[in-house]
């Protein structure tokens, strides 16, 4: 359905997890933000329903795509999802439909902001006296599940952040990692 790698790699790009559904509902595609949220790989969940894989407080979910791909109109709507480690996460999604040039809906496109993630940035002194944003303390937190997810391999964990091994070797020592 999505073979478009120029789209997917656009979509790599947003800040957000962002999945991929067809008519049927079932996954077609996830960036990388969304397999570290549901700590599922596009492998696994291909083809599998939408909602069996973000867990959400959404009442019908999979009502709320179908009304979306039959009125072609998008929606959002604020809640709560469960992540891979099961810890409740508030968040925003927002569903639009997908349709081929000459009309024809192909599914959805679903994108999840993590409202949790997003703190208002008001500096605080560290233990050492470093100045630090809750931002640090969520990105901080991202790098360490990372490389727990790759088991410690630094290359597959910045790829699973979407950032340079360099990024990532610059963070882990900010972070003192």
């Amino acid at each position: 359905m999505f073979q478009n790698a120029d789209i997917k790699c656009l979509l790599e790009g947003i800040p957000h997890a962002v999945v991929l559904v067809d008519k049927e509902l079932r996954v077609s595609w996830m960036n990388r933000r969304a397999e570290a949220l549901t700590g599922h790989s596009n492998g696994e969940v291909a083809g599998i329903k939408a909602d069996f894989i973000l867990r959400s407080d959404l009442h019908s979910f999979g009502d709320r795509l179908k009304a979306v791909l039959e009125n072609r109109k998008v929606e959002t709507h604020e809640g709560t999802i469960l992540d891979r480690d099961r810890k409740v996460v508030s968040a925003r999604l927002s569903i639009s439909p997908i349709e081929s040039h000459d009309g024809e809906v192909l599914g959805a496109m679903l994108v999840i902001e993590e409202l949790s993630s997003v703190p208002h940035l008001r500096e605080e002194k560290t233990a050492g006296g470093k100045e630090s944003t809750r931002w640090d303390d969520v990105e901080k937190d991202m790098i360490i599940d990372a490389l727990r997810k790759s088991r410690g391999r630094r290359s597959d964990a910045a790829k699973m952040l979407g950032w340079a091994r360099s990024t990532l070797y610059r963070k882990l020592k900010y972070h003192d990692i």
